[in-house]
């Protein structure tokens, strides 16, 4: 609840949602006076290729440290980055 009411972004956002062709995926981008916010989670028990969307960013949050060159199994990350 903190992380909404400090980034607006979170709350108030434009959402486009990404990979729509892929249901192991779930990928949104949030964009809101120039400040952008991807989300990755994966829905599976192994690895997948992350998509190429993720250099844009550096990581805001997730539930593992550090990142990857894929999407950990269950893994929830959020990339931001300012125009």
């Amino acid at each position: 609840m903190a992380l909404r009411k400090e980034h607006r972004i979170i709350a108030e956002g434009s959402i486009r949602f990404l990979e729509r062709e892929n249901d192991e995926i779930l990928a949104y981008e949030r964009e809101l006076e120039g400040e952008h916010l991807l989300v990755l989670c994966n829905f599976r028990a192994s690895d997948i290729a992350m998509p190429e969307l993720h250099a844009a960013g550096e990581k805001f949050i997730g539930n593992y440290p550090g990142m990857a060159a894929c999407l950990r199994p269950y893994e929830v990350v959020a990339l931001r980055w300012v125009e």
